[in-house]
């Protein structure tokens, strides 16, 4: 997840969008991949059901999610950031490129332009990852 929101979940916002926050809410909690996938498979069949389309068993999920769900590649060599399971608030500030800011516990007292005088945890810089490494389709 946090790749996402540091690479490519911009391009998907409003231009006047500013900055990007996540909160969690649990450590550990929906910032993995498989979160992600689970979150991602779960809205999918809920979007399915609510065009009145039934979903009796798994084969029937199957056959209507390539109709649902859009390809998408990740990069197989992206970086882990040590102390996840620390993180309660995610930042991205647009006007840094592939730079996140990350916080131990929801702060809104400072400035989200500001390190957050706070809570803060280590900022991360996303590496280049353009390097064919190889990907991973989802």
């Amino acid at each position: 997840m946090f790749h996402i929101i540091g690479t490519d979940l911009h391009n998907y916002l409003p231009s006047s969008f500013k900055f990007i926050i996540c909160n969690y809410t649990e450590a550990g909690h929906g910032k993995g991949a498989l979160d992600g996938i689970g979150d991602t498979v779960k809205r999918t069949a809920d979007k399915i059901i609510s065009t009145n389309k039934d979903i009796p068993h798994v084969k029937a999920f199957m056959e209507l999610v390539p109709t649902e769900i859009e390809e998408y590649n990740i990069p197989n060599n992206i970086p882990t950031y040590k102390g996840t399971l620390k993180v309660r608030q995610v930042i991205r500030n647009l006007a840094e490129p592939n730079m996140l800011h990350f916080r131990n516990v929801s702060c809104y007292k400072c400035n989200l332009g500001n390190r957050c005088l706070n809570y803060q945890l280590p900022s991360y810089h996303l590496k280049d990852l353009t390097e064919e490494q190889g990907d991973c389709i989802l």
